[in-house]
């Protein structure tokens, strides 16, 4: 594998574990919370400092009995809406 490999071994830095186990101790010295989250990774390294968790919101909704003579409009409301979410 060449060095450019994006999936060749890394060297660890020397000492990289110290400054973890440095920053777990000051993080909790401070009365903050140390979590481990894992997923992929944007660029190599590690970072130490404020998180903004962003999610999507829980999806609503409710379900309803539709009578015969309802279905047509409830129909257009469901086309309306498509158009208006793809605009």
């Amino acid at each position: 594998m060449s060095r450019t490999d994006p999936h060749a071994p890394r060297a660890k830095a020397a000492g990289h574990g110290d400054r973890k186990l440095a920053a777990s101790a000051e993080a909790k010295a401070a009365g903050g919370v140390e979590k481990l989250l894992s997923g992929i990774g944007v660029s190599q390294g590690i970072a130490i400092g404020p998180l903004v968790a962003a999610s999507e919101p829980a999806l609503e909704h409710t379900r309803a009995k539709i009578a015969a003579g309802g279905v047509e409009a409830e129909l257009g409301r469901l086309d309306d809406a498509v158009a208006k979410s793809r605009k």
